[in-house]
């Protein structure tokens, strides 16, 4: 199986756009910390769970 770059893996770019979300939901004020930090730390579990799966195969 061909190894794709992390850069071009729709998973990576699902788990920054989570992040760049939480960080402007938080900085307009839509968005409490709690749940900025929640949405962050999905899109990092995302985004590092994908590249894990991808080295054990």
């Amino acid at each position: 199986m061909e190894k794709i770059p992390y850069f071009k893996q729709k998973t990576t770019w699902a788990g920054v756009a989570a992040i760049v979300a939480a960080v402007g939901g938080f900085a307009t004020g839509t968005l409490q910390a709690a749940a900025a930090i929640q949405m962050v730390v999905t899109g990092l579990i995302g985004i590092f769970l994908r590249q894990g799966i991808e080295k054990t195969k």
